[in-house]
């Protein structure tokens, strides 16, 4: 198998992605997030995968797909998740 690097592409988005990492976030942006979460829905904590894969359901879960509305510059991810809990859709891209 190959990988393959993209060295340019017409895809005037393919420059603006921002990848997160949550060891980036700001410690208190990070707690607000957790606490977020962790407070929307009993997930079982007992096994790391079982837990991956229900925060993963529960994030999927949060809104219906909208291709076209891109969420703003600089929204992080609690103000998306707060914002589709208000009804507002977004592009399957802001779930990553």
């Amino acid at each position: 198998m190959k990988k393959i690097k993209i060295i340019e592409s017409t895809n005037l988005h393919l420059n603006e992605m921002t990848h997160h990492h949550l060891d980036l976030l700001d410690p208190e942006e990070r707690k607000n997030l957790r606490e977020y979460v962790m407070g929307s829905k009993d997930f079982q904590l007992s096994h790391e995968p079982t837990f991956f894969y229900e925060a993963m359901d529960w994030v999927h879960g949060q809104w219906n797909h909208n291709g076209i509305n891109q969420a703003l510059g600089g929204i992080s991810t609690l103000d998306i998740l707060k914002r589709a809990a208000s009804g507002e859709r977004f592009r399957c891209v802001e779930y990553a």
